[in-house]
């Protein structure tokens, strides 16, 4: 790789962060309190999940190895767990969405992303490529952690978006 196009996606990376971190901090006043102590708990919850998760991990790969998947495998699995997690508790909890934000959009934008997952994760499956010498790496199964992520979080949209309706026809 050319030195000009590491340091051109270095500049994009470091451009797109610092957008990312203004518009956090100008979006993060239209929380109201009750949802920012939710999300508070949800990343808890999270953190939480993915401590337990990583020391289970820890333990089984002391005692045993993991003949079917690489270790960057089994941490990436452990961390999507956790921000999944994270994401359905706040989903439940009603302070996933700014108080006026459209949530259509977010649970369309979800929808696409997990069926763009799924179709790579089939793919891979499918034609045998996810077996990287009889291991399962995070070059080939990511996309199968990211599509069931994916999956779990639009599902309780879909259903919170469900519940919803119905508490406000009665």
């Amino acid at each position: 790789m050319d030195f000009e196009l590491i340091v051109l996606l270095v500049l994009l990376i470091a451009v797109i962060f610092a957008a990312f971190l203004y518009r956090r901090n100008n979006t993060n006043r239209d929380y109201d309190e009750r949802q920012r102590l939710l999300r508070a708990r949800a990343d808890k919850l999270g953190y939480t999940t993915t401590l337990l998760l990583l020391l289970g991990l820890i333990i089984l790969t002391d005692y045993h190895s993991i003949p079917y998947c690489s270790s960057s495998f089994c941490m990436f699995a452990v961390m999507m767990a956790g921000l999944t997690v994270s994401g359905v508790y706040c989903v439940i909890t009603d302070s996933f969405f700014q108080v006026s934000s459209k949530k259509n959009y977010y649970i369309f934008l979800l929808l696409m992303l997990t069926l763009l997952y799924a179709f790579t994760a089939y793919r891979t499956i499918h034609d045998g490529s996810i077996w990287d010498h009889g291991v399962i790496t995070f070059n080939t199964g990511h996309s199968i952690i990211m599509a069931i992520g994916f999956f779990i979080v639009t599902l309780s949209m879909i259903i919170r978006l469900f519940i919803r309706t119905e508490e406000d026809e009665t």
